[in-house]
């Protein structure tokens, strides 16, 4: 017997330790409970649905069990660049989802409307067990750290630590510079022949 997406969550989520959770998830694998986590977790998908709450009447609990699991193929069609038709106005959309969940049972209409908001309805059934049951299934974009400053304090940044220089190459650098006499040459003999300026003329003996 298949169960509902809401009842494998549930099961998982009430199991004592984190490897029966895990496990219990991997017994009741199915690609539409492949598609409700995808849908939570996976940072490549971008729901195109207001934030928060939906007003809407919860359909029979009996008559839609199991409704989610034939409806999520139809899920593309409230995501961005999921391939919904270009004609489809957010007025439609939005309607096509409400209708969506009154055709569910009322848990699994909870979670499709935390899924939206990418996040479920279990505390223990967290991003990190999902990638825990199901290596490589969900894709998560790096997150960075953010910093309070004024928790925190302002970031000090500290000096440059001193190079370490050798002990000889030190001595050798801090010994004072000699500096010696200025150097006198002759003053030059105004009696002296003048050396001839320019390129010497050529012998014309010489040049045959």
């Amino acid at each position: 017997m298949i169960l509902s997406i809401a009842e494998v969550l549930d099961k998982a989520d009430k199991q004592p330790t984190r490897e029966r959770k895990i496990q219990a998830l991997r017994e009741n694998y199915t690609s539409a409970l492949k598609d409700i986590l995808v849908g939570a977790y996976d940072d490549r998908v971008e729901w195109a649905l207001p934030h928060g709450p939906v007003p809407f009447k919860p359909g029979p609990d009996r008559e839609s069990e199991g409704m989610l699991i034939a409806q999520t193929r139809t899920l593309y069609l409230y995501t961005k660049g999921g391939g919904a038709p270009k004609g489809l106005s957010q007025m439609r959309r939005e309607t096509l989802f409400v209708q969506l969940l009154e055709s569910l049972h009322p848990d699994d209409a909870k979670i499709v409307i935390a899924m939206k908001d990418k996040k479920l309805p279990y505390n223990s059934i967290t991003r990190e067990l999902v990638n825990a049951a199901f290596p490589k299934m969900i894709y998560s974009t790096p997150r960075a750290e953010k910093r309070d400053e004024w928790e925190e304090g302002p970031v000090i940044e500290e000096p440059p630590a001193a190079a370490v220089v050798d002990p000889a190459v030190a001595a050798l650098v801090d010994q004072p510079r000699k500096v010696g006499r200025p150097r006198k040459y002759p003053a030059p003999d105004p009696n002296a022949p003048k050396r001839p300026r320019g390129r010497p003329r050529k012998d014309p003996l010489r040049a045959h």
